[in-house]
């Protein structure tokens, strides 16, 4: 049996994580995503997505983001990877309306989610080998918080924490904080919350494992609420 602390990115940072992405993966991950955006819009407002681009990561890139400094978020690779979400969320808006831009990066989300399974959270693959995979789980998921905790990504409070259910509610979150500074909504951050709800659905059925969540951040909420109960 494998131990949790083995697990793929036991107790580190999504700074980390993100930033250790193999670069084959990132590269197919960015032409599967074009691929995707392409059949939505066609090649003509995709030029002029491209376009746009430049022009709102050029203008978030001069706005001031030094308040975060204040919850210790210092890593500009994060920070810069936030930004171009934001800005790229912007150039959709700008070509359709809000409601299309989210649906179009929900959709990509989909296609590209396979790809990156593992890369962030445990495989079931990984997770089926531990003794108690619901335990385990917890228990990488309350490590990953705390890492991003202190690297001021987010910040978080433990509501339930028993045997076959523990909920933890982000009470802070850098990928809504910063598009907030940036723009004056969270709104472009609504697709990043997406890939939780495509990846812990699946774990039901292979894992026994239910997740829920009532609200996020980026959609106006006071908190995100994560739940996980043992079936």
């Amino acid at each position: 049996m494998r131990k949790v602390e083995e697990l793929n990115n036991y107790g580190k940072s999504l700074a980390t994580i993100l930033q250790n992405i193999p670069d084959d993966l990132l590269r197919k991950n960015r032409t599967e995503s074009m691929r995707f955006i392409r059949k939505e819009l066609g090649f003509i407002k995709l030029f002029k997505l491209l376009l746009v681009f430049l022009y709102w990561r050029k203008t978030l890139s001069k706005r001031d983001l030094s308040e975060l400094e204040t919850r210790g978020l210092n890593n500009e690779r994060l920070i810069n990877f936030v930004v171009e979400q934001t800005a790229f969320f912007l150039s959709l808006e700008t070509l359709t309306n809000e409601k299309e831009a989210v649906e179009i990066l929900q959709g990509m989300s989909e296609v590209t989610s396979p790809l990156m399974e593992g890369q962030i959270y445990p495989s079931v693959e990984d997770l089926v080998q531990l003794v108690d995979p619901f335990e385990g789980f917890k228990q990488f998921f309350l490590e990953g918080f705390e890492a991003n905790k202190s690297t001021g990504i987010h910040d978080f409070e433990i509501v339930k924490n028993k045997e076959n259910e523990f909920q933890v509610n982000c009470t802070y979150c850098a990928f809504a904080e910063i598009p907030l500074l940036l723009t004056g909504s969270t709104k472009p951050a609504i697709p990043s919350c997406y890939y939780d709800d495509l990846i812990f659905p699946k774990w039901k059925d292979k894992l026994g494992i239910s997740y829920s969540r009532s609200n996020t951040i980026a959609r106006g909420g006071r908190v995100c609420d994560f739940r996980f109960i043992r079936l």
